[in-house]
């Protein structure tokens, strides 16, 4: 069986796919996978076997005619019996209809978008099913049996030359909205204390480049310890990431990655929640930090970040503690040992 899956964007989501590729790959060893994605991304898939990636610059098949140009581009790499749809945008929705025009069947994820509402109204009152699930879902409506496979789920190639210091200690102190983002000031306070605790500690800072100057002043504060990753390309920065004993991050790609890597990771949390289906997979749900909904009843207020706090203090974020944190990095040093 030759299958064509779409998934674009966001960096976060697009590694989602990674356990159930994996799964199902693992399952069905006849079964072979052609992945459109971004460019940006091929480093995710090195070495997945029976996965073979195209990789357009998006930019390039702009409105209606640019997508059909795409469909045929891709249809050339065919025939497929079959096409998933791991994003449901626009734009895939417009490639589907070209493909299912032309007689190929089409499957596509449930994003679950009304729970999501229902969970933002207070009316859940659990976990919603998982994004990884949901891609799981889709193989299996197709009649697939993915099996998931043990982890890691994202594998990189070569290694990262690590620094001089124990713990190697990785934080990814920014996410793309302001929800989702951990006061500056109370960062630095938290690397200071992991600092006093840890004095032969090296610090390692994520980000992508919009986050430059937040992280050059992250480090200023944490002195000659730490360093910042921007120089690195995407496959250099996973290899060091995975040298990590923890990771410190917010609800943002980075928390994804490390996750599918098996490194343990901190998540600090603010108007999004886990149970919306964003939770570090095979991650360590002890590690979490957030303030409960039964202090603040409007968690969440938002599934992916986007919009403004409605209090206006952004109480979800400002009450979590430096301390609070460090004692979960602490917590995930010790059961690592």
């Amino acid at each position: 069986m030759r299958l064509l899956a779409l998934r674009f964007s966001a960096m976060g989501d697009v590694a989602l796919t990674l356990p159930a590729l994996r799964a199902v790959l693992a399952a069905h060893p006849s079964l072979q996978i052609t992945l459109v994605t971004r460019p940006l991304f091929a480093a995710f898939y090195s070495g997945l076997p029976r996965l073979t990636l195209v990789t357009p610059d998006l930019r390039r098949y702009g409105g209606v005619a640019g997508l059909r140009r795409l469909y045929r581009e891709l249809a050339a790499t065919g025939p497929y019996d079959a096409v998933a749809d791991l994003h449901d945008v626009l734009r895939t929705k417009v490639l589907r209809l070209f493909f299912r025009t032309a007689g190929v069947p089409v499957y596509v994820i449930d994003k679950g978008r009304k729970e999501k509402r229902a969970l933002l109204r207070g009316r859940v009152s659990g976990p919603l099913k998982h994004t990884v699930e949901r891609y799981l879902d889709l193989f299996r409506a197709m009649g697939l049996t993915p099996q998931i496979t043990p982890p890691p789920w994202l594998q990189v190639e070569g290694a990262a030359p690590v620094a001089a210091g124990d713990p190697p200690i990785g934080i990814a102190p920014r996410a793309r909205h302001a929800l989702k983002t951990w006061p500056e000031e109370q960062m630095v306070a938290f690397v200071r204390l992991l600092r006093q605790r840890h004095p032969a500690a090296r610090i390692y800072l994520f980000g992508g480049p919009e986050d430059e100057e937040s992280l050059a002043r992250l480090a200023a504060a944490a002195g000659d310890a730490a360093r910042h990753t921007l120089d690195l390309p995407l496959a250099a920065q996973l290899a060091l990431m995975r040298q990590m004993r923890v990771m410190v991050s917010m609800d943002s790609a980075n928390m994804h990655l490390a996750a599918l890597m098996g490194v343990p990771v901190v998540s600090v949390w603010g108007a999004t929640h886990p149970w919306a289906g964003f939770a570090p997979w095979g991650g360590d749900e002890r590690l979490i930090v957030q303030v409960p909904r039964e202090e603040l009843p409007c968690r969440p207020c938002t599934i992916y970040g986007k919009g403004t706090c409605r209090r206006g203090d952004l109480a979800c974020l400002t009450r979590i503690t430096p301390e609070k944190v460090l004692e979960k990095v602490e917590a995930a040093l010790t059961r690592g040992r």
